[in-house]
């Protein structure tokens, strides 16, 4: 279920104020979320993975699902153009979604 960012922030600050972390795990702090996000990957066998890959992975997806941009940037905190396309990753499915557009555009016919 979406939550509006506003009422996730109070939530979290909330937690945060309750117990001086953000990330819990059964309740109680994690101490080092990198840590646990390295243990995670190792257990599940990923490698090479990192907390700003779920960055790039939440922006495009909402991007791709058709979330406005100033949308996206008000949920991860980016206030810049510039920082939203850092974390937005354009590939070979935008591309083939682009030129099936084009040609749409060009032969008049309708999404």
């Amino acid at each position: 279920m979406f939550t509006c960012p506003s009422r996730r922030k109070r939530e979290l600050a909330k937690v945060h104020s309750i117990t001086g972390h953000v990330f819990l795990l059964r309740g109680k702090p994690l101490k080092d979320i990198r840590r646990a996000l390295a243990g995670a990957c190792r257990r599940a066998g990923v490698k090479n993975f990192t907390i700003h890959d779920m960055r790039h992975t939440f922006n495009t997806y909402m991007r791709k699902a058709g979330v406005h941009q100033h949308t996206i940037m008000a949920m991860t905190g980016h206030v810049t153009d510039a920082m939203f396309a850092r974390y937005d990753t354009v590939d070979g499915e935008d591309q083939k979604l682009a030129i099936q557009l084009h040609k749409n555009y060009i032969t008049g016919q309708k999404q």
